[in-house]
């Protein structure tokens, strides 16, 4: 069962509903596709592992309890939309991403990052939309004999009622086809209150951190401006606004 609001309210929803919806059926887990043998652990560095050990109170407690989340139906398929039920805290993970364990490149998928493929097999991670980010996609690696997973993480507070975003890279269509960036006046704001270069001063000062000094609230922080850089600068549109309407000097944006 799941949440959806197809403008007439908040209903109730099933699988029968959801593969209507989007094609896929839904995931509870990540399942393993015939004739793939998953590794038994995922290669990573230390500061990947060291992000891993920080998130695990949080991936914990959303196994526990996730937060309340509900799909906003689009006009057409592909174009659905994942909103907060219910207001999320900064640091909550909001979903996992579930889906299909492939192990293979050669599987087209427009939902398709890492390993894990969402075309057949989705949660509500599979339909998370591209956009000025308020979570960061990250990688908790060999937990629960799951090589990797990946979960999406609040990286300030959601809203009731307020779109998921999340920035998945330069290479998404909706950068390429259809520039409707999601969440623009956010986007304002945040750039508004935040100089560039005082930034990437913070983000550097947080990367200098020894793992004994870090926590989880530096994580979170070097998160939110890294992946809301990253957005800004993999977003054409974007970067074109916020220079148009003054918000950023472009000899800073190109410096």
């Amino acid at each position: 069962m799941f949440y959806y609001d197809d403008g007439s309210g908040v209903s109730l929803g099933d699988a029968n509903l959801l593969y209507e919806l989007t094609g896929a059926h839904w995931a509870d887990r990540v399942s393993v596709a015939d004739g793939v043998t998953m590794p038994q652990s995922y290669p990573c560095s230390q500061v990947d592992m060291e992000l891993t050990h920080q998130c695990l109170p949080s991936y914990r407690g959303y196994k526990k309890r996730a937060p309340r989340l509900y799909i906003r139906c689009g006009e057409h398929r592909g174009r659905h939309a994942v909103c907060a039920l219910d207001a999320i805290p900064k640091g909550t993970i909001v979903t996992e991403y579930l889906g299909q364990w492939v192990g293979s490149a050669d599987i087209r998928s427009n939902y398709r990052w890492g390993p894990i493929d969402g075309l057949h097999m989705r949660n509500y991670g599979g339909m998370v939309e591209d956009g000025f980010p308020n979570v960061a996609a990250i990688y908790l690696y060999n937990i629960d004999d799951i090589p990797l997973r990946i979960v999406f993480v609040a990286v300030e507070e959601i809203a009731a009622g307020e779109m998921v975003t999340v920035h998945y890279g330069m290479n998404h269509s909706v950068k390429i086809l259809c520039h409707e960036e999601y969440r623009l006046q956010a986007m304002v704001r945040f750039f508004s209150a935040n100089p560039l270069d005082k930034m990437v001063t913070r983000i550097v000062a947080l990367r200098g951190m020894t793992a004994s000094e870090k926590r989880w609230k530096h994580c979170l922080e070097l998160e939110n401006l890294v992946v809301k850089l990253r957005y800004l600068f993999q977003t054409p549109g974007a970067l074109m606004r916020l220079m148009l309407d003054g918000v950023i000097a472009p000899e800073l944006a190109f410096r």
